[in-house]
C-alpha cells in the first residue's frame, strides 16, 4: 500500500462547534491526540453547530479536515478541497466520508435499561422529523426495538425541531403526551428535544417523573441543568469520539485506506437526574427499597439495612426484586456503587482509594475485584479509555 512521505507538519482544520458541550469535549478528545503529534497545526475559530464554513477555508493550504458536517451543501464543499476529511456527525447514513460517531444501538439500550430499572413498564420515543436526520431515527428504531424484544409496546412520535415555534407541532406534542398511558418513560432524541418536552409537560400540566419520565441524549450540564425537572441524559462520550477521529485522520493523511463502515464509539452512562428520579413500581414497598439503595447505596450500607426499612421480609423483597428488577438487594446496591464509581474515574481525578471510601467500599482492593467483576476491567484502565487512550473503548461496525 503506498504512503504519503513523512512531513515536517501537518495542517488539521478543526470545523466543530465550541458553542456545546459535546462539540467542546470532542475539541477536547483531539487536542489530547494532538498532544502526542508535535508535527500537527491546529486551525480552528470558535462557532456554533449551524455556523457552516469559514471563509479562510477556501484558500487554505491543509492537509486534513476534521467536521461536524451539518448539510449536503457542506459536504459537497469539503469535498471539493479533494483533502481527507473525517466526519463526527453522520448527518447522512450514505455520506462521502468516513465517520466516528456514537453507537446508537448501545445509546438505545442504556436507555431502555435506565427506564426499566426505574420500574417503568411503558416506553416512546420522541425524536425529530423523519427524514431529516437519520442517525436520530436511527436511534429512535433500536430503542423501539429494545423495548419490543424485552417484550413491550413503544409509541413515537417524530415532531422535533431546533426552533419549535409552531403551534400546530407544540399540540400534536401535548395531546401525544397527554394520550400515553401513565407513568411512561420517554428517550428523547437529545437534549434539545428532551428540554422541549419536558417543557411541553409543564404546559401540559403533567407531572415529571411521576407521571412520564424523560430522558435525554448528550448530557450538556447546562441545559439539562437548566430544565425544571433537571433532565436525566446519557454521556456519548465525546472526548473519545474526538481522540478516535483525529487518530483516523492521521491514517488517513498518511495515505491509509478509509474504513468501509462508520467507527461506532461506545457512549457513556446514563447520568441520572430529576427527569427520571422518581421510581414507579406497583408494589411501594419495591418502590421505597429501591429508592433507599438509590440514595444510600455510596454510604456503605448493606442488605440487612435495606429490609430493616421494610415491612417486608427479606424473602419477600428479594422476589419482589427479581420480579421488578431481575436482580437481587445486593445486586442493585453493587450496581448502583459502580455506576458512581464509572462516573467519579471518568469526571475526576480523585485517587482510587478516594473512589473506593466515596462509593461505599470497605477497602481499594475489594473495590477493584468488584469493579473488575462487573466491568471486565480494573478502576485504572477504565479511566485511562475514558481518558481517550491510545487503545480506545470501541465497537467498530
Amino acid at each position: 500500500m503506498s504512503r504519503k512521505p513523512k512531513r515536517w507538519s501537518y495542517h488539521v482544520a478543526l470545523l466543530v462547534e465550541s458553542s456545546r458541550a459535546y462539540g467542546r469535549a470532542v475539541l477536547q478528545g483531539v487536542a489530547q491526540y494532538a498532544e502526542k503529534r508535535p508535527d500537527w497545526i491546529l486551525h480552528f475559530e470558535p462557532s456554533g453547530l449551524e455556523a457552516g464554513l469559514p471563509c479562510w477555508l477556501r484558500s487554505w493550504q491543509g492537509d486534513g479536515i476534521l467536521a461536524r458536517v451539518t448539510t449536503p451543501h457542506m459536504a459537497k464543499a469539503l469535498q471539493a478541497t479533494g483533502l481527507p476529511v473525517v466526519d463526527l456527525r453522520g448527518f447522512r447514513l450514505e455520506g462521502p466520508f468516513p465517520c466516528v460517531l456514537a453507537d446508537n444501538t448501545c445509546i438505545a439500550q442504556r436507555a431502555f435499561d435506565h427506564l426499566y430499572s426505574c420500574g417503568l413498564r411503558h416506553f416512546a420515543f420522541c425524536g425529530s422529523l423523519r427524514g431529516q436526520h437519520p442517525r436520530l431515527d436511527q436511534r429512535g428504531d433500536e430503542f423501539q426495538r429494545c423495548a419490543v424484544e424485552a417484550g413491550f409496546d413503544c409509541e413515537a412520535i417524530y415532531v422535533w425541531e431546533r426552533q419549535c415555534n409552531n403551534r400546530s407541532t407544540w399540540g400534536r406534542l401535548i395531546a401525544w403526551l397527554k394520550r400515553l398511558p401513565k407513568p411512561t418513560g420517554i428517550l428523547a432524541c437529545n437534549d434539545d428535544c428532551g428540554f422541549q418536552v419536558l417543557t411541553a409537560c409543564r404546559h401540559a400540566g403533567i407531572g415529571v417523573p411521576e407521571e412520564l419520565a424523560i430522558l435525554g441524549v448528550d448530557n450538556d450540564p447546562v441545559l439539562c441543568n437548566l430544565s425544571r425537572p433537571s433532565l436525566s441524559s446519557i454521556d456519548l462520550n465525546g472526548l473519545q469520539i474526538g481522540y478516535e477521529a483525529a487518530g483516523l485522520l492521521d491514517r488517513l493523511m498518511q495515505g491509509r485506506k478509509p474504513p468501509a463502515e462508520p467507527v461506532l464509539v461506545t457512549p457513556g452512562n446514563v447520568i441520572a437526574r430529576g427527569s427520571t428520579g422518581v421510581l414507579t413500581f406497583t408494589e411501594p414497598e419495591v418502590t421505597a427499597a429501591v429508592r433507599f439503595i438509590r440514595e444510600h447505596a455510596c454510604e456503605g450500607i448493606r442488605v440487612r439495612n435495606v429490609v430493616e426499612r421494610s415491612f417486608l421480609s427479606q424473602r419477600q423483597l428479594e422476589r419482589l426484586f427479581q420480579h421488578y428488577l431481575g436482580r437481587s438487594l445486593k445486586a442493585e446496591l453493587l450496581r448502583i456503587q459502580i455506576e458512581k464509581a464509572q462516573q467519579l474515574l471518568a469526571e475526576t481525578d480523585l485517587p482510587v482509594k478516594t473512589i473506593a471510601i466515596r462509593t461505599g467500599f470497605r477497602s481499594e482492593q475489594y473495590f477493584s475485584e468488584a469493579f473488575f467483576r462487573q466491568c471486565g476491567l480494573r478502576p485504572t484502565v477504565y479511566r485511562q479509555h475514558h481518558r481517550a487512550s491510545p487503545e480506545p473503548l470501541c465497537s467498530r461496525g
